[in-house]
């Protein structure tokens, strides 16, 4: 079966994928973890704890009932995002356990490997 034209032509720039594999291989699996516990926490408990604080601020004011809808929709948005944010940096920590390589080796070197690989897993999945 023949491929499409448009196929052929999507590739990512070497610069593109040098610089995304920098961002990725920035922190050791370790500071990663760290990372992703300290932001789940923070939009997981800290930041939802303040906005209910706010919230019980406004006791006898006339804005409380609409503050405390638009609080309470955007908690459960921030709580979210700290569970999306923690998996994220949970996903990097596992994949720079595993895949981790020596900093010393130039990032051209591996750079196109490994973001080849995760391109072609997104194509899979999504195609």
């Amino acid at each position: 079966m023949p491929q499409s034209r448009d196929h052929k032509n999507r590739k990512i720039p070497d610069a593109a994928s040098s610089e995304s594999l920098h961002i990725t291989n920035m922190f050791t699996w370790r500071a990663y973890i760290l990372l992703g516990s300290l932001l789940f926490m923070i939009f997981y408990w800290v930041v939802p704890a303040w906005l209910n604080h706010e919230l019980s601020t406004l006791q006898h004011g006339s804005v409380r009932p609409i503050a405390e809808t638009l609080f309470m929709r955007r908690i459960y948005w921030i709580q979210l995002a700290g569970i999306a944010l923690g998996s994220i940096c949970i996903v990097f920590a596992i994949r720079n356990y595993f895949f981790t390589y020596p900093i010393k080796r130039p990032i051209s070197r591996r750079g196109g490997s490994n973001v080849n690989f995760f391109c072609r897993l997104f194509a899979k999945l999504m195609g």
